[in-house]
């Protein structure tokens, strides 16, 4: 069984070109009253290049890095996440034992765009898997007493990116980057392997925080026993017996993975202002 996932919805926003036209009419219907936005006016010829298709150059550099616009939901979200579920059975005995054994797998996909290339000795990823087992043994000892041996349990394992408060990262701030970051903000990343970054917001690169804060395995596995023993008394009154039951449960968890300090460290931002206008 296979299952995809996508985004249902994200909010609709302007590319960076419709915002600069955006923002040049409200600061021009605004100027008769107000005049302290002017400076963030943006003339028409500046706002061209961030017009797509970017495909000229300035100084020798594409355009697409020195203006952005980027779709960061598109960036940081995959197209779609698969979900698959398998499941298998088996069952038998004879007149003396009595078996039925059940294994099943279940892998989560995540829609976060990990897995890119870092240039570290690990890949980002999230997701979560897990394996659910069940046996149960039905022993005929006599003809009135039958002993049960019942076993079932999980291994769930969820990987994903360390949560280093230090970084100011964690998820609350990976989901708040996806709404809040503009397309005109930086690039997402330059081909000698720099993460884009402006060093005068307070904005991170969403991309390469969720592929460069190392890689953590959380794993949960539970077992639960159960021996039973019953005895018929038919002897005494039809249809009385007695029966006995032991049960043992226990859970461990552990985790570990690649912790990485350093995060997203190289980073590389190129000025607009470079064009003299």
């Amino acid at each position: 069984e296979a299952n995809a996932k996508t985004v249902s919805m994200m909010p609709q926003r302007m590319d960076s070109y419709e915002g600069y036209l955006f923002r040049n009419q409200v600061i021009e219907r605004e100027l008769p009253v107000n005049t302290s936005q002017w400076a963030a006016y943006q003339p028409l010829q500046m706002a061209q290049y961030y017009k797509k298709p970017q495909t000229g150059t300035t100084q020798g550099i594409p355009n697409y890095l020195i203006f952005p616009n980027v779709d960061w939901t598109k960036e940081i979200l995959k197209p779609v996440a698969w979900s698959n579920h398998a499941n298998f059975n088996i069952s038998g005995g004879s007149n003396f034992a009595r078996y039925f054994g059940s294994l099943s797998y279940l892998h989560e996909g995540d829609l976060m765009n990990t897995g890119l290339d870092n240039g570290k000795p690990y890949d980002a990823a999230w997701g979560y898997d897990r394996f659910n087992y069940r046996t149960n043994l039905d022993f005929d000892i006599t003809q009135t007493t039958t002993f049960s041996v019942n076993l079932s349990g999980y291994v769930g394992i969820k990987t994903d990116s360390y949560n280093v408060s230090a970084q100011g990262s964690g998820n609350q701030t990976i989901f708040s980057e996806l709404y809040q970051c503009p397309p005109n903000i930086f690039a997402l990343r330059f081909p000698t392997g720099e993460w884009g970054s402006n060093p005068n917001i307070n904005t991170g690169n969403t991309v390469a925080t969720i592929n460069n804060l190392g890689v953590e395995k959380k794993t949960r596995t539970q077992v639960s026993t159960d021996f039973s023993l019953k005895q018929k008394l038919d002897f005494i009154t039809e249809g009385l017996s007695v029966q006995g039951t032991l049960s043992y449960d226990t859970r461990f968890n552990s985790a570990g993975g690649i912790l990485d300090l350093g995060g997203n460290s190289y980073t590389k931002w190129i000025d607009p202002e470079i064009v003299n206008m």
